[in-house]
């Protein structure tokens, strides 16, 4: 584009500039009229197409910057509900070690295995605790590479 506003440009100037010059002045006045009417014109075209497709480059911004925000919480929410399961199995097995416990100490469930349920229930606990600091820790430092990088 800029190669065929440029002859377009001096084109415009010499035909403007045959016009005007009928054969007088010096041919450094009419030098330099030349390029300031050539950079006036430049300036002019330029300001026009800035101005016309400036609109169209801000809405294609604005649209990528939606797309880009879009996939940014579609992962997060994935993270989210892949974290929430994983921490709600363990739970929930966690739960139900702990209801055998609870039977136990109240009389109404007569195991010789409470050893290893009680074992089995703080294994589970202790995977509920270091998985959620996992999660937790993965976040924060997530959070902090976002950060640097802006």
């Amino acid at each position: 584009m800029a190669k065929t506003l440029e002859k377009l440009l001096d084109d415009f100037v010499e035909s403007r500039h045959m016009e005007i010059e009928a054969g007088t002045e010096k041919d450094e006045y009419n030098a330099l009229m030349k390029t300031a009417v050539k950079d006036k014109l430049r300036n002019d075209i330029m300001k026009e197409i800035q101005a016309e497709y400036e609109q169209e480059i801000i809405k294609k911004v604005k649209k990528d910057i939606a797309v880009s925000e879009q996939k940014r919480k579609l992962k997060e929410l994935q993270d989210v509900l892949w974290s929430g399961f994983l921490i709600a199995f363990i739970v929930g097995l966690l739960v139900n070690q702990a209801t055998d416990v609870i039977s136990f100490l109240k009389g109404t469930l007569n195991t010789t295995s409470i050893t290893s349920t009680i074992w089995i229930c703080l294994v589970l606990l202790a995977v509920c605790l270091i998985t959620y600091a996992w999660i937790f820790i993965s976040k924060v430092l997530n959070f902090m590479q976002e950060i640097k990088n802006k």
